[in-house]
């Protein structure tokens, strides 16, 4: 069930960062966020279940996804913005 709540934390917290950026807004750039967010979201759920921090259907395992997705979500924004390129639109060449 922590998986579950996991995966719809990161959905929840991509799905936010898209709509929170300025820029317009593509598919390409909703499905790298919504994929951003799922990832830190098990990677935070993963890494506080390592620790022994979270256990099944316990609160802390999701403190630690909802973390682990928005570390995620705002490391994929600074490395766009550092690039010099949008996470909203994808670059053509």
């Amino acid at each position: 069930m922590s998986m579950i709540i996991a995966f719809i934390i990161g959905v929840v917290a991509g799905f936010l960062a898209v709509a929170a950026l300025p820029r317009p807004r593509g598919a390409a750039s909703l499905i790298l966020a919504l994929g951003v967010g799922v990832a830190g979201a098990y990677a935070g759920y993963f890494l506080a279940w390592t620790v022994g921090w979270a256990e099944a259907d316990r609160l802390e395992g999701t403190i630690a996804a909802i973390v682990g997705a928005v570390v995620a979500v705002v490391a994929m924004v600074v490395v766009a913005r550092a690039r010099g390129t949008s996470v909203e639109e994808p670059t053509r060449r």
